[in-house]
């Protein structure tokens, strides 16, 4: 068409050229709707089903495992990491793929780890989820608030982990000994976060005191005046009278460190 401009002449008898203008913009209305146009977050999605061109190979995928199990959250964990079966990038790489971890506490469960290529310059972000197995405790039962546990309260198996919190107990000897400072209720986890040492030293009882300084040492005796784990201070009142603030180093005995 010559004339870049679309005219349209009313006549006599014929749709007016108001109406042909509007019948138009309708049209061309529809059809923008009707053809798809991919969007920004379509052209950038990576490891979604029919967009791949350029699927992970297994090297690649043996290199990102290995990067992935160096996370020091992993270090000592018997892992799996599964890729999602379409996981690929948008653009080839002319080069081999090297891989990073994210900056992250803790890599379990469904993360991503970062591709990059020098040839073209690019990154990416691939979608996985890293399963963890290993030791898991719980509570044989209902543990009630100030509960001391013995190996008879821990229900110990070698299952998957994966979706334990972060301060699971995952060793025995963490955790036997201490004293549930809030319930636990049966097959709960045993978290490092609800329990304390267990007290070794009682209100009211008899303590040995020792007094350390630059050269010299000496010892006495004492009533405690508080309850107290190993590395707690409590406050003994000794026999003149006197009241003290020392460290709980063992059973029934305090130190108390003079500079």
């Amino acid at each position: 068409m010559a004339d870049s401009h679309l005219r349209i002449t009313a006549t006599k008898g014929t749709t007016t050229g108001t109406a042909w203008a509007t019948w138009l913009m309708v049209v061309l209305a529809v059809l923008a709707v009707a053809v798809p146009q991919p969007t920004w977050a379509q052209r950038a999605l990576i490891g979604s089903e029919g967009l791949d061109r350029f699927p992970l190979t297994d090297q690649d995928q043996k290199r990102a495992q290995a990067i992935i199990a160096s996370h020091p959250s992993l270090r000592g964990q018997t892992i799996q990491v599964e890729f999602p079966p379409n996981a690929g990038l948008r653009t080839k790489c002319e080069q081999t793929l090297s891989f990073e971890n994210p900056k992250r506490d803790r890599m379990w469960g469904n993360v991503q780890v970062v591709a990059r290529c020098d040839k073209p310059s690019f990154s990416a972000s691939i979608p996985l989820r890293v399963r963890v197995f290993g030791q898991s405790i719980r509570a044989a039962r209902y543990l009630p608030s100030g509960a001391r546990l013995g190996r008879d309260d821990l229900v110990v198996d070698q299952t998957e982990i994966t979706d334990a919190p972060p301060d699971a107990a995952v060793r025995v000897e963490d955790v036997l000994g201490q004293t549930t400072s809030q319930s636990i209720s049966a097959r709960g986890w045993i978290r490092l976060n609800s329990l304390k040492q267990a007290s070794v030293i009682q209100a009211r009882a008899p303590v040995r005191v020792q007094i350390k300084g630059p050269g010299f040492q000496a010892s006495g005796e004492g009533i405690a005046l508080s309850e107290g784990a190993i590395g707690d201070t409590v406050t003994v009142r000794l026999s003149d009278g006197g009241q003290v603030s020392g460290r709980v180093v063992g059973p029934g005995e305090v130190e108390i460190t003079v500079k």
